[in-house]
């Protein structure tokens, strides 16, 4: 009888069992008719026969004329006893009922809620675990587990309208000071978010997963979503494929080969081949139908190799501008020269006057983090303002660095 115990104590069921001898009924003013089935349910329930005291609660409830006192012990007798018999369909009105009574302080009733929400999701009474799971939330109630019954049940109604708004009622709350939303609740959120077709919700979803609970499935997802985002700059459609690499998302030939390939039309041929190589020695490149044209693009990157060391030589000559430099740090970055890369790209926001200043700033936060100075990377992505596709991509380099 553990949820007996628990519950007489949690839900303050008026008194314990052991007050229920013929004294106390009679200090409660029990008819003897009333009295007698009562005392009997007391006697069967601590003997853990719950389905016998179910019984002779019947017969008490059968007793015409019964006060509101009077039924709402009887009411609580059997809230106790069918739960304990795993009676949900006998539980749930009799908690009900306790629910709705006046008579019940507000204390005791988000714990009674609990345990009807419960009766009513065991008996799949769906609208009615939404009704009393909403009443939960709306007085304040903390156990994030209802919470997510309330998200699941309407989700399986396919309610996913109601899902997303009670969802930004919990992250409401939540930035007010209230009880954070759980990962759980959060896919399920995702899900209806995606079967509304709400991109920007599910991407906005995905944002608060990797930061609270990333993991690479969540990275990959959040990363490959990006260039599908309104207003998305296809300039940086090479750094999207920059972070993918680093949350492990690189792992099939035709990513593999299309971010070489964007290396090379970046004018940055040592980028394509420390990827192609990379391809290669994993086997993910080379093989398969696709791999006269992998072999292709190698040498097309092997070639253009031999001109990057012109190409930067030229470079050093001619940077005189923040332009200049910050395009001698792009391609110090991609042969790997981080510290390098790291004065050059410097130099370039010394001078001022960047053509594109939030792309500079994005580019040397991640040379700094490639150098292990990951605070002066976060600084430097913090910075990133102007071109709305960099500040989406320097906010999540910021995520997944911290």
């Amino acid at each position: 009888m553990k949820f007996l115990a628990w519950f007489l104590r949690k839900t303050c069921l008026v008194m314990s069992l052991s007050c229920f001898s013929t004294g106390s009924m009679a200090q409660l003013h029990l008819r003897p008719e009333l009295a007698r089935p009562l005392q009997q349910a007391q006697e069967a329930l601590k003997l853990n026969q719950a389905s016998e005291a179910l019984q002779m609660l019947q017969e008490a409830r059968k007793l015409a004329a019964l006060k509101d006192d009077e039924r709402l012990l009887i009411e609580r007798l059997t809230a106790v006893a069918a739960m304990s018999a795993q009676q949900y369909a006998l539980a749930a009105p009799a908690l009900a009922y306790l629910v709705q009574s006046p008579a019940v302080d507000a204390a005791e009733k988000s714990s009674l809620l609990e345990h009807l929400i419960h009766a009513n999701q065991q008996i799949k009474n769906h609208p009615d675990v939404v009704k009393f799971a909403q009443q939960y939330v709306s007085i304040g109630g903390k156990n994030s587990a209802i919470r997510l019954m309330l998200l699941q049940t309407l989700s399986v109604q396919g309610q996913h309208d109601a899902v997303v708004r009670t969802a930004r009622g919990i992250l409401d709350k939540e930035s007010a000071g209230g009880t954070a939303a759980t990962e759980p609740e959060l896919r399920v959120l995702a899900a209806s978010q995606s079967k509304l077709k709400d991109q920007v919700g599910y991407f906005n979803t995905l944002k608060l997963l990797v930061s609270r609970a990333p993991s690479k499935d969540y990275w990959v997802d959040l990363v490959s979503r990006i260039q599908s985002q309104p207003g998305f700059s296809n300039r940086f459609e090479l750094d999207v494929y920059r972070l993918l690499e680093t949350v492990g998302g690189l792992d099939e030939a035709d990513d593999l080969s299309y971010m070489a390939s964007l290396a090379l039309k970046a004018g940055l041929p040592s980028e394509a081949v420390r990827l192609l190589e990379q391809g290669y020695t994993s086997k993910v490149l080379g093989t398969g139908a696709e791999a006269a044209n992998h072999a292709k693009l190698r040498q097309q990157a092997m070639s253009r190799l031999a001109e990057d060391e012109k190409t930067l030589g030229s470079l050093e000559k001619s940077a005189k501008d923040s332009n200049g430099w910050a395009q001698m740090g792009d391609v110090l970055a991609s042969q790997g020269l981080w510290e390098r890369a790291n004065e050059a790209y410097f130099r370039a926001l010394e001078e001022g006057q960047s053509r594109r200043e939030a792309e500079l700033r994005l580019h040397y936060g991640l040379s700094l983090f490639k150098a292990q100075q990951l605070e002066q990377a976060r600084t430097l992505w913090l910075s990133v303002k102007g071109d709305a596709t960099a500040v989406e991509l320097a906010t999540l380099w910021r995520l997944w660095v911290r």
